[in-house]
């Protein structure tokens, strides 16, 4: 008789826009870091949230630049303080590229969004501030430092295939290709 190894997780399945998102099982190892750091378990479900947040989001904004460049997205998958998003295979490197710059603006803007809510938290005091302060440093500081690391030229970051992107701003060829998608986008509405 063998031991099966116990109960086996699976991972959260939801749909956001028609693209299949999946969290994994392994996502979940976040919440005991948490709560080791923190010593409270609201602080660590705030902190949990707000990291899926960012890692959700940043995705979907893979995929929202990938839908606008004409790449459906096919899926979101999170892992363990990191995420995929599948999308149909671009056909020029540009178009790579600009997709690669999607999750980084999309954690730009929820970054502006932190900043506004701790502003606010900040002139309405205790103790709603400091019961939400976990998320607000998560989503401000976290989120920067992620964006930043995301950002480096290595392989398997975005920041190995986006800042290809910048000598295609320089030469005229970005704008270039924003104004054929434009084009293809009034033909085909």
């Amino acid at each position: 008789m063998r031991y099966s190894g116990g109960m086996k997780l699976r991972p959260l399945n939801f749909r956001i826009q028609r693209v299949a998102c999946r969290v994994h099982p392994t996502f979940l190892w976040v919440f005991p870091l948490f709560l080791a750091t923190t010593r409270s378990v609201l602080a660590a479900l705030l902190s949990f949230a707000s990291v899926l947040a960012i890692l959700v989001l940043h995705e979907l904004g893979h995929a929202a630049v990938a839908k606008f460049c004409g790449l459906p997205a096919t899926g979101i998958d999170i892992y363990f303080f990191h995420g995929i998003c599948t999308y149909q295979s671009p056909e020029y490197e540009l178009e790579h590229a600009t997709v690669a710059w999607g999750g980084v603006l999309a954690q730009a803007i929820l970054f502006a969004g932190a900043l506004l809510m701790a502003f606010v938290l900040g002139w309405i005091g205790p103790p709603i501030n400091g019961l939400l302060n976990p998320a607000v440093v998560v989503l401000t500081l976290g989120n920067a430092v992620i964006i930043v690391i995301n950002l480096l030229p290595m392989r398997g970051l975005d920041g190995a295939i986006a800042w290809k992107l910048v000598p295609s701003i320089f030469n005229g060829d970005f704008a270039g290709y924003l104004r054929a998608r434009r084009r293809a986008h009034h033909l085909y509405r």
